[in-house]
């Protein structure tokens, strides 16, 4: 009886699927298979220096990666005067926004 109703409740699935008697310990195993491709994101943009043929990181991705490096540093014992140097395109990303990220990393450096 139950085989029948679930048969029936899987006839609208869209996927290839597989319905086997019940096992010896009173499962029932469905097995299926996917329809639709994977779906691949790619995050990487056209290089502004290039202007195409390369491509490069997304630039919110690179801000990330320099603030975590930045944390490691500034959690470090050493104190010392850091400058950061970044391209002008990265740098806009930076200064963009009030409070902008360059200003947050100059509040933290002074409270922290």
């Amino acid at each position: 009886m139950l085989f029948k109703e679930l048969k029936e409740f899987m006839a609208n699935d869209r996927a290839q699927h597989t319905i086997l008697p019940l096992s010896k310990f009173g499962l029932i195993q469905i097995t299926r298979q996917r329809t639709k491709p994977e779906i691949v994101i790619n995050t990487s943009e056209t290089c502004p220096v290039c202007e195409g043929t390369g491509k490069v990181s997304p630039s919110i991705l690179i801000v990330d990666r320099i603030e975590r490096d930045l944390e490691y540093i500034i959690s470090s014992d050493n104190k010392q005067t850091l400058r950061v140097i970044a391209h002008p395109y990265i740098y806009s990303h930076l200064k963009i926004g009030i409070p902008s990220i360059q200003m947050k990393w100059f509040l933290n450096s002074i409270n922290g």
